[in-house]
């Protein structure tokens, strides 16, 4: 019961740690930072270069399969989303 009980309370936590990468599909070009948050929730990290900013987030492509997940990053300039994806692809 107690292996049981562990193997639940690991899923619920490892799932509970990183959005899923399917909801990238709500983002849109123009929406603002906090649309992104109200989407993805709070970035793990973020970043300025020049006049864009960068949210960084670790999002699971497919959960049931998935044991770590993926870098992907939101890219804004002058506040709204100009750009979105899997963290080397982005531009």
């Amino acid at each position: 019961m107690k292996k049981l009980a562990f193997s639940l309370a690991l899923v619920l936590a490892v799932s509970g740690c990183a959005a899923s990468a399917n909801k990238l599909s709500s983002l849109r070009p123009g929406m603002t930072k906090q649309e992104v948050v109200s989407v993805l929730g709070t970035p793990d990290g973020e970043g300025l270069d020049g006049d864009r900013s960068y949210m960084n987030y670790r999002l699971f492509e497919n959960r049931m399969t998935d044991w770590e997940p993926s870098p992907y990053t939101v890219v804004l300039k002058d506040g709204k989303v100009i750009s979105y994806g899997r963290e080397n692809q982005v531009k």
